[in-house]
């Protein structure tokens, strides 16, 4: 008894020090990344702005490190939980990002991160590119590298180089599924996506098929341990 109570406390802490170092680093890259993006867009008060598969906490963060704010934003999610927030300061509305229900260059700004690479197969993402790119006079789209070593997501190491099979069948291997599974056998069900289905919720482009998909505009890279870690498509120039 005393042994299996040991070993719960050891998965516990382990648990808790993977949610903190897991939270610590996004939000080191994430509040990096809005410091690029704020000094592009100092004139951010003035401009109508699309987060397309966005939630508050993305403009809570900016107005509370940067104090910027955009004239009007309208979040757009496939899903209305992720829209939830006590701010009542957005429009929120809950769509598809392959069919924007708006109209040509209606928004100053279209901005989406790390979406892109959720909306499904090549001609899913072509056609998200593409409304993208309709509806917006300028464009931030963030997504991360599929050359990156580390797999942002499942938190896993070179598997997701792999050919898609030989990945689904390997994405065990990431910390993601052992914590998810962890959760599955200690709560029964935990109300998340099933480690055997977590695979299939991203596919990560590389440099090259994001060239494919918006080949009018400039695209910069966020490194990080000497190697680019995720891209930026973006209108204006980017300083990361």
């Amino acid at each position: 008894m005393a042994s299996a109570l040991e070993l719960q406390r050891r998965i516990v802490y382990l648990k808790i020090m993977f949610l903190k170092l897991k939270s610590i680093l996004h939000n080191y890259f994430r509040i990096k990344r809005l410091k690029a993006f704020a000094k592009s867009y100092p004139d951010l008060s003035t401009l109508s702005v699309l987060d397309v598969g966005g939630t508050p906490y993305m403009w809570d963060t900016l107005n509370k490190h940067f104090g910027l704010v955009p004239k009007h934003v309208i979040l757009l999610n496939s899903n209305r939980v992720h829209l939830s927030s006590g701010n009542n300061n957005y429009e929120t509305v809950v769509g598809d990002a392959r069919k924007l229900p708006f109209a040509d260059g209606q928004f100053d700004l279209v901005f989406s991160n790390s979406v892109i690479e959720h909306v499904g197969n090549s001609l899913e993402k072509s056609e998200f590119a593409k409304e993208c790119q309709r509806v917006g006079k300028e464009l931030y789209v963030q997504t991360p590298n599929r050359w990156f070593p580390i797999e942002p997501h499942i938190i896993a190491f070179l598997i997701h180089w792999l050919p898609r099979n030989l990945y689904k069948k390997l994405h065990f291997l990431s910390i993601m599924y052992l914590y998810r599974t962890y959760l599955i056998l200690k709560n029964g069900n935990p109300g998340c996506i099933h480690p055997d289905r977590w695979a299939d919720n991203a596919d990560l482009l590389s440099y090259y098929q994001l060239k494919q998909l918006f080949p009018d505009h400039t695209i910069y890279k966020e490194r990080s341990l000497g190697l680019d870690k995720s891209f930026v498509v973006s209108s204006r120039k980017l300083h990361f």
